[in-house]
């Protein structure tokens, strides 16, 4: 997929950023005249990434800062001047940033996904709750990379002994949303555990719980 760039380095504006359209077929990048290296990536769905392009000795290299409305201009110039500081001390800053999600809990995916839910989804309340009744209880201090296919399927497999098999598909609905934001925002670099984990047959009489249930529950 090409890549169309702007000419000219001109200095971002939040206005600028936020009216930024995406192009058919192409990824739209426009650079940053304040911070060198910057810049806003845009793919053809429309999703906003801020990078920051450096080199280490001879080599050039991308990081991935995060993606817009979460991560601000403002905050994207913070972290990328902090990045640039970092160089000149020999830090690399795409190495301490997987270094440093290796270290990271499912607690802080959980609330860097809800954060990021609660400007994308209509439903974000309900992955809420889902997430502080089920998920977090269970995984709260797990590292993030260590969560596997065994440990979702257990986790469904209780859920479905507790005769809840329609739960037990909106929870693994949930686990495979949150790792897919997970692999886009590089908290992790292998698949999604909840991928190709075969759903429940619903019965029809079988009713969701609601708000009020999750959150007694």
């Amino acid at each position: 997929m090409r890549t169309a760039r702007s000419g000219t380095n001109h200095t971002l504006t939040d206005r600028t950023v936020a009216t930024l359209k995406p192009q058919v077929g192409r990824r739209v990048a426009r650079a940053d005249g304040d911070v060198p290296g910057l810049a806003i990536r845009v793919n053809p769905g429309g999703r906003k990434t801020w990078t920051l392009t450096y080199r280490i000795g001879r080599r050039q290299r991308r990081w991935t800062i995060g993606t817009y409305p979460i991560i601000s201009l403002a905050s994207a110039r913070k972290k990328s001047r902090l990045a640039l500081t970092q160089l000149d001390a020999g830090i690399d800053p795409a190495d301490r940033k997987r270094t440093d999600r290796e270290q990271e809990i499912f607690n802080s995916l959980a609330s860097a996904y809800l954060r990021h839910a609660k400007l994308k989804k209509r439903s974000w309340a309900q992955d809420e709750l889902l997430m502080r009744s089920v998920l977090l209880p269970a995984w709260k201090h797990r590292p993030v990379k260590d969560i596997t296919r065994r440990d979702v399927k257990e986790l469904l497999s209780a859920i479905v002994e507790r005769s809840k098999p329609v739960m037990a598909n909106r929870v693994q609905a949930l686990i495979s949303t949150v790792f897919n934001y997970a692999l886009r925002e590089e908290w992790v670099d292998t698949g999604n555990p909840a991928a190709l984990i075969e759903k429940q047959p619903e019965v029809s009489r079988e009713r969701v719980l609601t708000d009020d249930e999750l959150r007694a529950l």
